[in-house]
Formats: structure tokens, C-alpha cells, sequence
């Protein structure tokens, strides 16, 4: 998460995600994804982590 005048520190993520089709054009998508930041500049942060989890319902026409 570095890069030019941001200095971001560093994170490790691990995701994993389900498709269900409900209909041929019609599906739900879940994710869930757990964040682990490694390292920080600023603002230091202790012990940071996230437990994201995100749905999305797509249509097709």
C-alpha cells in the first residue's frame, strides 16, 4: 500500500467467495474477506484487522 508520498504500511488479506445462480440470468455473489494489517506508518494502528463481508445480486439482460 506504498507508493509515491502514500505510505500506507502493509496488509495480508485472504477471501473467499460463493456464486449462486438463481435463475439463468440472475445471480447472488457473496464475499467475505479477513484483513491483517501487517505494518503501519501512519496512523499507527494496533492490532489491525477487518472482517469485510459483501453481497452483490447481478441481473443479465
Amino acid at each position: 500500500m506504498n507508493g509515491g508520498v502514500i505510505q500506507g504500511g502493509r496488509e495480508r488479506n485472504i477471501a473467499a467467495g460463493l456464486n449462486w445462480y438463481l435463475f439463468s440470468r440472475t445471480r447472488l455473489m457473496i464475499n467475505y474477506i479477513r484483513v491483517k494489517l501487517l505494518e503501519s506508518e501512519t496512523p499507527r494502528v494496533r492490532n489491525g484487522h477487518a472482517d469485510i463481508v459483501m453481497f452483490r445480486l447481478q441481473f443479465g439482460f
